[in-house]
């Protein structure tokens, strides 16, 4: 096994007992040999989807986010431009950094989802590829996990539309497993160029346009790129990716509609939809305030009227206060709350169906984003490095090296020895002279050297 294999090798091996447990699930259901381990396949695919479906949501949120910081964060950059001594870049970092925890945005959120995949895909891979030297014995173990034999004997017998699972394109022994192949691959790009080319693009902001060039080129190119890497692959692989891909046009489709990017056209429509949400809502809140008022005798306009001055008077002082609410009388006061109750309400939904920002969350002081660390690991990194470094000397030669612990206890060993050697030597006096001279000779060449 090469070394990826033996770090992946933990993954194999659960990606074989989930398989032979979903077969073994399909068999009991009285599906067949081949369907069997098929299902099993899907339920890897979903089961992987549904682990990394909260990384996904997060990411929609992160990216939200972050487009809706983009006009802070070049105000930010512009405040700082021209600026190159180092104190000033870390503070704009820094800067940018609170702002990320102010609004829970993370830059490096969207990575994490292809990161948990990665590994699945790659054991599916691997686990195809070895099945068949496990089934004849020539592999270098005698089984993985609980694939043995017998199991990787079956898997080999199974057949989609009559091509082996672990058949790909460029093994194919007849054009019929080849036309198989070729169908999965084109679903496949056909379900990328939608993801990428179709969907992505209405969900970019409009003031991100460099962004948006981007994602336009990559909705052609990466299906093409897909399509090559796709010829190597086996049928039981293109499966998995396929219904991967088709899981992840529901989940993209999900977010266009629930969470879309800020500024683009997919929330353009959201904010219609959730304003006659709004307004049908907003209708029936008014009609139960007005029906409350009205039962206290008063008006809105008088209501509003006496809002404002309650609020005019709590500023000034408690006293003034209470003497305002004496001289509104009981049934204003009540108006007043229930007015001010109204409000709240209203701006919760609001709030709710983003058509006013809602103010940013409280972050606690004391947890730090993670942009903050890297800086703090930078900055301690720096310092470590400075400590080694003579004041006063510019060339880095002349600089002590930077010694590992272990580098520095060898050193040490090494100086504790020569000390030892030196006790228990018995040199002449005309030695220790020549020694003597010696080293005054060494250190007046350098002296020359350093001046040089």
């Amino acid at each position: 096994m090469g070394f990826l294999d033996t770090i992946l090798y933990p993954f194999k091996v659960a990606i074989a007992w989930l398989w032979i447990v979903c077969h073994d699930l399909f068999l009991t259901l009285g599906s067949g040999e081949s369907g069997a381990w098929i299902g099993g396949i899907l339920v890897i695919t979903v089961v992987v989807r549904l682990i990394v479906l909260p990384l996904a949501l997060r990411s929609a949120r992160s990216s939200r986010a972050m487009s809706a910081i983009q006009p802070e964060i070049k105000r930010i950059q512009e405040k700082y431009k021209g600026r190159t001594d180092p104190e000033s870049k870390k503070q704009m970092n820094l800067e940018i950094s609170e702002l990320y925890g102010k609004y829970g945005a993370n830059p490096l959120a969207s990575c994490w989802p292809m990161f948990v995949q990665l590994p699945v895909l790659w054991a599916l891979y691997r686990v195809l590829a070895e099945a068949k030297p496990i089934a004849e014995g020539t592999w270098a173990k005698p089984s993985l996990g609980p694939l043995t034999q017998a199991v990787a004997a079956k898997i080999e017998a199974s057949t989609f539309f009559g091509a082996h699972l672990s058949d790909s394109m460029t093994t194919a022994p007849n054009s019929h497993v080849r036309m198989v192949a070729v169908v999965l691959v084109a679903l496949y790009v056909i379900l990328m160029f939608v993801s990428m080319g179709w969907l992505a693009p209405k969900n970019m902001g409009q003031s991100n346009e460099q962004a948006a060039r981007m994602m336009k080129i990559m909705g052609y190119t990466m299906p093409i790129m897909m399509a090559f890497v796709g010829v190597n692959l086996q049928i039981g692989v293109l499966i998995y990716w396929m219904v991967a891909m088709l899981f992840s046009l529901l989940q993209q489709w999900g977010i266009l509609y629930w969470m879309p990017t800020p500024d683009s056209p997919a929330h353009k429509k959201m904010l219609v939809r959730h304003q006659k949400k709004y307004n049908s809502f907003k209708a029936t809140r008014d009609a139960e305030y007005e029906r409350r008022i009205a039962t206290l005798g008063v008006t809105d306009r008088q209501v509003a009227d006496a809002q404002i001055k309650l609020s005019r008077a709590e500023a000034k002082s408690d006293a003034a206060h209470a003497e305002a609410k004496n001289a509104l009388g009981e049934n204003m006061v009540d108006a007043v709350a229930a007015r001010s109750e109204h409000q709240k309400v209203l701006r919760d939904r609001r709030i709710a169906l983003e058509l006013e920002a809602a103010p940013p969350k409280n972050r606690d002081p004391k947890k730090k984003t993670m942009m903050q660390r890297m800086m703090e690991a930078s900055e301690k990194a720096e310092a470590r490095q400075n400590a080694h470094v003579r004041p006063g000397t510019r060339d880095q030669s002349k600089q002590p090296r930077n010694l590992t612990k272990a580098q520095r206890k060898e050193q040490a060993k090494r100086r504790e020895e020569r000390r030892q050697d030196a006790k228990s030597a018995k040199l002449s006096p005309e030695e220790l002279e020549r020694r003597r001279q010696e080293r005054k000779r060494q250190a007046r060449e350098n002296r020359k050297n350093k001046r040089k």
